[in-house]
């Protein structure tokens, strides 16, 4: 009898903490973090810097990986090959966050937006200094 209501204990215990963690993650996954809400409204942002920008993740990745090693030829060859993009200064646009990459719409006046991917981890810093 012992070991039936020991055993029944350590299962209710692990029953609980997989409930407490679904909770968690589901709360978690439902409700982002401040900042990252601010940025994925439909807003406009203007920004006061240009921004590279690329069609595709895979160079958009190439690119600020270069970037940020300093590697100026690959940066060079990247904007010559027209891989990249720069976003005019003060061009409005919407930045939606979505983990590794960044989806960014421009505004620029044609009938359907267009859309570029920069990485995720630079969204922080393009919200501190964007004009809103």
């Amino acid at each position: 009898m012992r070991t039936r209501t020991t055993l029944l204990l350590l299962t209710l215990a692990v029953v609980l903490m997989a409930a407490a963690a679904g909770v968690f993650l589901s709360y978690r996954h439902y409700h982002r973090r401040a900042g990252v809400s601010a940025v994925a409204t439909p807003q406009f942002t203007r920004l006061p810097f240009e921004l590279p920008c690329s069609m595709n993740t895979d160079d958009a990745g190439q690119f600020y990986a270069a970037l940020r090693r300093g590697d100026r030829a690959a940066v060079t060859k990247m904007f010559a090959a027209d891989k990249v993009r720069m976003i005019r200064k003060g061009t409005p646009l919407s930045i939606y966050p979505g983990g590794l990459f960044a989806t960014v719409l421009i505004e620029d006046g044609k009938p359907q937006p267009t859309s570029c991917f920069i990485p995720g981890d630079t969204v922080s810093a393009i919200e501190r200094k964007a004009l809103k």
